[in-house]
């Protein structure tokens, strides 16, 4: 099993340890005098568990340990210091091995590899590296990614195969006492709980089947002896799944689609998207725009930029995109050559975009067509509402039926009212003056109109159904049983009943809702309700009189003949 101390909690970013200074061209003095170029850090520090083994070599003299023995030195406090060799730290062929680390030996080793004489025309190079000492920490209860050094990265295509090698293994074998022992884990799972598919040998790594879930982190903990002493380190390897050969090569662009036209606005920025999709190769591939044969910066490099990204990747085959800008586009570049190219080693393929230019709605014309038509809506409607009845009286007077002549009615009006109160004195000294002498129209009061001698129910009756409309005028006490009034009402409700007649009731100042009868309640929305005002109904021009004229027969005008036989449809206005 993997010892508990490699179940690390936090993951070490090596970006945060690395505080790269290349300082090419810097000139120090070492401590012989001579003068040496400092080349600064190595990318590549050197990260280990508190307690492992470790093996810093000198970045100079990479896996050559013939190249001579180098001298180190350590950086303390800005300056270097001599190396105090012991039993635990001592050189091995061209780097340091610890035997075991400890926190304190945290910090910067400055490698300077011996040669000939340098003279001060040919002076010496020296570069330092950084070894991290990290402090084990308790096992979690959840596998996590132990601390290591930083993992080589391998690719492995898909159903396919690989032999991977546990970095730096060749590095402590020539420093064991005898070889040495591999464990292999993959996600902290141990190799013998893998499928046949890997396979491990000793310090390689065989995958005879690459699957999609057999990426991520191998390690590799490496025991060996040295004087004795049971000795460890830990390589790291980062598996990453390619697509598998025999798939297509061939970079294919996506955008711009073939004919596909980009319909611009003249005088705006414009963005034109390249994008591309490249199957994984281990090669140099590219992604570019022309404007008519040249790179955008040698075109106008004033109005064409361009910026690249990449838009998303998977087992290796990206998705790349170059977006060109155009800064204020204007006509004349329709009679440009915009060209969307890639290529990759396997072949190359280039796509010209079709451009047209927007064309704009003339914004104020529209602007202003818009504004006076709701302007005339608004003026419509206020004259609709001004001159609704007006209106309506020259629409009947032109359109409608012709009721006066229609039919066998003797009377236009049959008015009810309540006898010996003020609504008498309302209907005999303004109502019937003006629907007789002014209006023309035919009125039925009972009290003037009758006969004597006649029964008073049956005349009633025969009154109210000779007339085309009850004019109902209710006022305190009107409806009470055993009243006239409440007879010719309920006649009129038997007439709206049948379809014969029409009720309108005039409301005057002194009515109330209340008060009416129930008859008259029961009709409801079939009546024409019109409001008495007082003096300012008293004019004929006055929107009493106007409604009263809508609510009373229509009667054709002299020379417009009626349309008699036709159908009568009544409502209430």
């Amino acid at each position: 099993m993997l010892p508990t101390h490699l179940h690390v909690v936090f993951r070490l970013h090596v970006s945060l340890l690395v505080g790269m200074v290349m300082a090419d061209g810097l000139l120090t003095t070492d401590s012989t005098g001579t003068q040496c170029h400092h080349l600064g850090e190595s990318t590549s520090p050197v990260v280990v568990l508190k307690g492992e083994t470790a093996w810093v070599p000198c970045p100079l003299l990479g896996n050559d340990s013939s190249s001579g023995d180098p001298a180190w030195s350590r950086l303390l406090r800005g300056e270097e210091q001599p190396m105090a060799y012991s039993q635990r730290l001592r050189k091995e062929r061209h780097g340091l091995l610890f035997q075991s680390v400890e926190e304190q030996d945290t910090g910067r080793y400055v490698c300077h590899p011996r040669s000939e004489p340098q003279t001060h025309e040919s002076p010496c190079s020296k570069m330092a590296v950084h070894l991290v000492v990290v402090r084990a920490t308790p096992p979690s209860l959840e596998c996590d990614s132990p601390v290591t050094p930083e993992p080589v990265t391998a690719t492995v295509p898909l159903q396919g195969d690989a032999v991977l090698d546990c970095p730096s293994h060749r590095d402590v074998a020539r420093i064991s006492d005898e070889a040495p022992d591999v464990a292999w884990y993959h996600e902290c799972r141990p190799a013998e709980r893998w499928t046949s598919d890997r396979e491990p040998d000793g310090a390689r790594l065989r995958i005879h089947f690459m699957a999609e879930h057999y990426q991520g982190l191998y390690l590799c903990r490496v025991r060996f002896r040295k004087r004795g002493r049971e000795l460890y380190f830990i390589g790291a390897v980062h598996v990453n799944a390619v697509s598998p050969p025999p798939m297509p090569k061939h970079p294919v662009i996506l955008l711009p689609a073939a004919d596909q036209v980009v319909v611009v606005p003249p005088g705006s920025d414009v963005n034109l998207t390249c994008r591309g999709i490249f199957p994984y190769l281990d090669s140099d591939w590219d992604i570019w725009w022309s404007v008519d044969g040249e790179t955008p910066e040698q075109s106008d490099p004033s109005r064409f930029s361009v910026r690249n990204g990449q838009v998303s990747s998977k087992h290796g085959d990206r998705v790349e995109e170059s977006v060109l800008l155009i800064r204020e586009f204007a006509a004349e570049d329709l009679r440009r050559a915009f060209n969307c190219s890639v290529r990759n080693a396997r072949g190359s393929q280039t796509r010209r975009v079709g451009l047209a230019l927007e064309e704009r709605a003339p914004t104020l014309a529209l602007a202003c067509g818009l504004s006076a038509a709701l302007a005339l809506s608004l003026l419509l409607l206020l004259i609709l509402r001004l001159f609704r009845l007006e209106l309506l009286l020259l629409y009947r007077s032109r359109f409608a039926s012709d009721e006066r002549h229609a039919g066998d009615k003797e009377f236009d009006v049959y008015v009810s009212y309540a006898r010996n109160s003020e609504e008498e004195k309302f209907v005999l000294e303004t109502l019937r003056p003006v629907l007789e002498n002014q209006l023309g129209y035919t009125v039925c009061i009972f009290d003037r109109d009758s006969l004597p001698g006649g029964t008073v129910t049956d005349e009633t009756l025969r009154f109210v159904a000779r007339s085309r409309r009850l004019l109902v005028v209710p006022g305190p006490g009107y409806g009470r049983r055993g009243t006239r009034a409440l007879l010719e009402l309920k006649a009129g409700v038997d007439g709206l009943a049948s379809g014969h007649l029409r009720l309108v009731l005039v409301h005057g100042e002194r009515a109330r809702r209340q008060e009416w009868a129930s008859e008259l309640r029961r009709a409801g929305a079939a009546l024409a309700v019109l409001r008495w005002r007082g003096e300012r109904s008293r004019d004929l021009t006055s929107r009493f009189w106007k409604e009263m004229r809508l609510a009373l027969p229509v009667e054709r005008p002299p020379g417009r003949p009626g349309r008699r036989g036709q159908l009568l449809v009544c409502t209430n206005v």
